[in-house]
């Protein structure tokens, strides 16, 4: 169909998808907790995952927040090529370095008592927040993991310096 009004939503907004993505891969993962420490992911997992996105993501468009049907199989199916190569990644992470999952959506300092995280000069920064996901190693070492959307050279200065100076 044409697009008739100028303020007609086109695509699903940056905001929307990434709160998708979010909610397929926090749903999946919290629906595998028992998957065995270090195993990879098989097709059965794989297909789980895309009917999880599925069902997540006819809610999003019956809501109204995908745009043009045309643009959104087109995004559609970009995400769920995406949820797939995460899933290939994961798969490897997991085996290389023998990871169960402890928990997903973990929260943290609760609001009126955060954590306390004292610095170098005596100051002392204050944090509440979630975590995404957190996995233990084989070796006994936690790993958090938080899901990015968004275009990967955003996220480069916290890659070469997670504290980006400070």
């Amino acid at each position: 169909e044409p697009v008739e009004e100028p303020d007609d939503l086109l695509r699903i907004s940056a905001l929307d998808r990434g709160s998708l993505v979010h909610e397929c891969l926090d749903r999946f993962v919290h629906d595998h907790l028992d998957h065995p420490p270090g195993t990879p992911w098989d097709d059965r997992h794989r297909e789980a995952l895309l009917a999880v996105f599925d069902r997540l993501a006819d809610d999003v468009a019956a809501a109204g927040l995908t745009g043009h049907d045309a643009l959104w199989a087109r995004d559609r199916a970009l995400l769920r090529r995406d949820l797939l190569a995460w899933i290939d990644r994961d798969s490897e992470r997991r085996t290389q370095f023998g990871l169960r999952t402890l928990a997903t959506e973990h929260a943290f300092g609760q609001p009126g008592h955060p954590l306390p995280w004292p610095l170098p000069d005596g100051t002392t920064l204050w944090f509440r927040g979630r975590i995404d996901r957190v996995d233990l190693d084989a070796d006994g070492g936690v790993r958090v993991v938080d899901y990015k959307t968004g275009k990967p050279d955003r996220y480069k200065v916290i890659r070469d310096d997670p504290t980006d100076a400070g």
